[in-house]
């Protein structure tokens, strides 16, 4: 296993039309966006971790955005000059977050803000730039910035994790194996380096199966493995599989 740079391209998203909302005022959105992201030009951010900057940042009244990394919140008044302006989901990366609303401003300095069309007038309409990795499905994806970041590369032959063996045999009541339960029933776990299941990362039993938990976590405590491989390196690897696979039924 080695480590390579790569990148991703963050773009910012105009969602498609709804008919939750005018067709004016999301034709207003999205030109509004346009002259935000007009007024910034694309930057590279630096290497880090991509699983620390992907945490959902959409605040409670804005707009569904799935994976959205950057909601900044934004109105402009009938002439179009900038009247607030609030970030509302923090990516993470502070040059992103505040590159975005310097954009913002820039456009408001420059005065490439559209104005509140007529229908529109002297109304509050909502407008968001919303920015995340990769291009949005059904929305008009713009990019922003290159982010570089190490990812890991699997180099060699590749083994997973085998059962060896389980000590013990659960109680199992015979109208559950009827009722194929075992094979209903997914288990998920971790496996370490040495074969054995590491018992922090057993995920509960589901709550129509609570009354075989017992069992089921003394049968998996008892479980070896061959751990899995990497080449010749012993590996760490996460397990889901049905009980009835572990009690071969």
């Amino acid at each position: 296993m080695r480590s390579d740079t790569v990148a991703d391209t963050v773009f910012a998203w105009i969602p498609s039309l709804s008919r939750a909302r005018p067709e004016a005022e999301q034709d207003f959105q999205a030109d509004q966006t346009r002259a935000a992201v007009g007024a910034m030009n694309p930057f590279l951010l630096g290497l880090g971790r991509r699983g620390a900057a992907m945490r959902s940042a959409a605040a409670d009244n804005a707009p569904d955005f799935p994976d959205a990394l950057l909601v900044v919140w934004f109105q402009v008044r009938n002439d179009g000059r900038l009247a607030g302006l609030r970030l509302e989901g923090a990516s993470g990366w502070t040059l992103l977050d505040t590159t975005v609303q310097r954009a913002i401003v820039r456009a408001d300095s420059l005065r490439t803000l559209q104005p509140l069309p007529r229908p529109l007038a002297g109304q509050a309409i909502d407008l968001w730039v919303v920015a995340g990795l990769g291009r949005q499905p059904d929305a008009v994806s713009l990019p922003i910035a290159v982010f570089r970041h190490s990812e890991p590369r699997v180099v060699g032959s590749q083994a997973a994790a085998r059962l060896l063996g389980i000590a013990y045999r659960p109680q199992l009541p015979d109208s559950a194996v009827r009722a194929g339960v075992p094979r209903r029933l997914i288990i998920e776990f971790t496996v370490d380096t040495n074969g054995f299941v590491i018992p922090a990362s057993i995920v509960p039993i589901r709550t129509e199966f609570r009354y075989l938990a017992d069992e089921v976590l003394r049968t998996i405590h008892s479980a070896r493995y061959a751990p899995a491989q990497i080449g010749r390196c012993k590996v760490v690897q996460r397990i889901r599989e049905p009980l009835g696979t572990l009690l071969q039924l």
